[in-house]
Parts: structure tokens; sequence; C-alpha cells
């Protein structure tokens, strides 16, 4: 009898971790059918997807005031999916807006339920790993700090190392030839995979561009973009630029990354496709006013680059709200292209980054442990 799984991955980050873990699940075992929150990885996997990721990606929970009534109408409608589908496996990775409460909501109604990429990566703390254990039956941290938050906590989890490796290995593979000028110092500005991030960044990186540019003639920028919808708002804002050489990549940054001698990088996964890939970045987080007062209050955290938090040391340039200018950007990009010893110190501290992520296999690992859940052999 077909299995069924309902994955809730609600976030880009989510879609494209969510999209290996079937592929490789699918070398394991083929009968077992797919359905719930994704994109278009996820899609492209097989997956029914009922609504897609980028609907739901924001940044702080002023960004999502506005996503009440159809994040409310989502999980009405996920409950009832769930109650009539009745599905093995309720797979939820990272958003933890969304899968805290399906867990909760699927766990009370008899379901078994796996939480891969838990919540966590900024603040490792006993009590959110506690919850997360009351709405998950099998939990799957990928973090090494976080790691030891749950061996502290007590509660049960299964580490098989970082998967970010193995995709970012394949994508590097899948990448085709880009059409790119030669004899040029390429800069990747990665501004996200969320609206908002679009909106907030991309004024400030045209103008950094064009300071950069003033400098270096032979720079030539490139700006990756996540989605169709992502690349129209990037395009927007581009439109009336005729002063700097840049060319927009459709698929994610890995072909920005894999061409280019720095980068400036919106807060998140991509920071760790950089540090494996060996890219000297700067990383950058804005939010909007409330939740960065909210935040202050809450939140307190040495770093917010995960490269640092998870060396917890100043391994990458990390920018934050207002010390995010054009000015800084010139700055910090200037000094990776122009300081050799700063350039080889963040590389070093790159290589250390990626040897904490765990060998290569980490997602076949993954995909063993699932399908075991999966036939109820654990």
């Amino acid at each position: 009898m077909q299995k069924r799984i309902l994955i809730l991955a609600g976030e880009a980050s989510g879609d494209l971790q969510g999209a290996f873990l079937i592929k490789e699940l699918k070398k394991l075992n083929d009968n077992f059918v797919v359905s719930g929150i994704g994109g278009r990885l996820l899609k492209e996997t097989g997956a029914d997807i009922l609504y897609d990721t980028t609907s739901l990606g924001v940044v702080g929970p002023w960004n999502a005031i506005s996503k009440i009534p159809y994040m409310l109408k989502i999980f009405s409608d996920i409950k009832k999916y769930l109650l009539d589908y009745r599905p093995d496996l309720v797979l939820m990775i990272d958003s933890p807006a969304l899968n805290m409460r399906m867990g909760k909501f699927a766990k009370a109604h008899g379901f078994k339920t796996l939480y891969f990429f838990p919540p966590s990566a900024w603040y490792p703390s006993v009590e959110r790993v506690r919850k997360v254990a009351s709405v998950a039956d099998y939990i799957i941290p990928v973090f090494d700090y976080n790691v030891k938050t749950y061996e502290s906590s007590g509660v049960p989890y299964y580490c098989f190392g970082h998967p970010i490796v193995d995709v970012v290995a394949a994508k590097m593979k899948e990448q085709g030839p880009i059409d790119l000028p030669e004899d040029k110092i390429f800069v990747a500005f990665l501004p996200g995979s969320r609206f908002q991030e679009i909106k907030s960044l991309m004024k400030v990186f045209i103008k950094a561009m064009r300071k950069i540019f003033f400098v270096k003639k032979d720079v030539f920028f490139l700006i990756p973009a996540a989605s169709k919808d992502i690349r129209l708002l990037i395009e927007k804002d581009l439109k009336s630029v005729c002063d700097i050489p840049y060319k927009i990549l459709d698929g994610g940054g890995y072909g920005a990354l894999k061409h280019s001698s720095a980068a400036v990088v919106a807060s998140g996964t991509a920071t760790l496709e950089a540090s494996v890939i060996g890219v000297p970045m700067v990383v950058v987080y804005k939010l909007a006013w409330p939740d960065w007062i909210i935040g202050k209050l809450f939140v307190k955290v040495p770093y917010f680059a995960l490269p640092n938090l998870i060396l917890q040391k100043r391994a990458v340039c990390e920018l934050l709200q207002t010390q995010v200018t054009p000015e800084r950007l010139l700055k910090e990009v200037l000094s990776i292209l122009d300081d050799s010893s700063k350039r080889s110190e963040i590389l070093s501290y790159l290589l250390e980054v990626r040897k904490t992520l765990g060998e290569p296999g980490s997602m076949a690992k993954i995909a063993s442990f699932v399908n075991s859940v999966l036939l109820g052999e654990i």
C-alpha cells in the first residue's frame, strides 16, 4: 500500500531541502506520494503542492501581521486536509510559525510527526527545544551548536550533519555555463528570497554597486533571483539603472557565487552556501523597525550571521539595520577585494565553517532515517 507524506516547507530554503530529501528518499523507496506546502522544487519531484512556499516567506512578526488572515486560512485548510488525507508521516521543515502550530495539531490527532531543520538556528534555547519535542516525534537538527542544546535538554534527537554540503555539490554540478564578460572581477549581491528582503535591500545594494564601480571599473555585478516573482521585483528596482554593469541570474545564488571574488549576502541559508563554496562575504540583515525593537528587547545573541554563530566568533563581517549603508558596503567589499591578508583570514574561517557542517552524504543518511520512520521500522 502506498505511503502518504504531508510535507510542510513554508519557505524557499525548506523547498530546496525538502526537494533534495524527497529525491534521495525515492532512491530507497518509490512507493509513496507527497503533498502539502512547498514550492517549485518540491513540485518538480512530483509533490502535489497545495500552497506555494513563496507566498509565506516573511521577515519578522511585523511583516507577518498583514498575512495573518491568509495564514489562518492556510492553517484551517491544511488541518482539514490532514484529517481527510490521513498521512503516514507529517514532515515539517523549518518555518516554525507554520510548523509549531501544525505539528501540535497533527500530534494531538495521533499523526506521526518529524521535524527536519527545527527552529533555534539563531539562539540555542533548552526551553524552545523542549517545545519542539512537544510537537515532533522525531527531530533532526543540523547545526552543531544546536545539537549541544539538545544534549543538555535531554530531548531525543537524530543528527546526521548538515545537508547543505550535498545540496551545494549537486547544484554546482548542475550549474551550466553562464555567458559572462572576460577579464572582470565579479561581485555577487544576494538580496534574499523573500519579498520584504528585496524591498528593504535592493535600493541600498544599487547605491553600493554604483560606489564600488566608481572605484573599480573592472568590477561586474551578479544578482541571483530565487524565483520568477523575486526576479520581477529585482528588475523593477534595476529598470532605470544603466550606469553599472550587472547580470541577473535565475535559479538561486550558486552561479553567482561560483564566479565571484566577494559577495554581499542577505542573512540566511545563502551564507552557508557561500561558506561551502568559499566566497568571502558581507552578511546583511534589515528588519522592520517594530521587529528591530522587539528583537533588541528579547533576542540576546552575539551574532546573527550563520557562519559567525557556528564558529561563535566574527568570521565574516555582519551589518545590521542602520549599519547597512552604501558607504559601509563599499568599505567592506573593497577590503575583501584589496586586502589579501584579510581575504585569506576570511577564507580560513569559511573552511572551519565547512568542516563543522559534516562530511558529504548526510542527505542520504537523513533519507534512510525518514524512510525507516515512514515504514514504521523506528
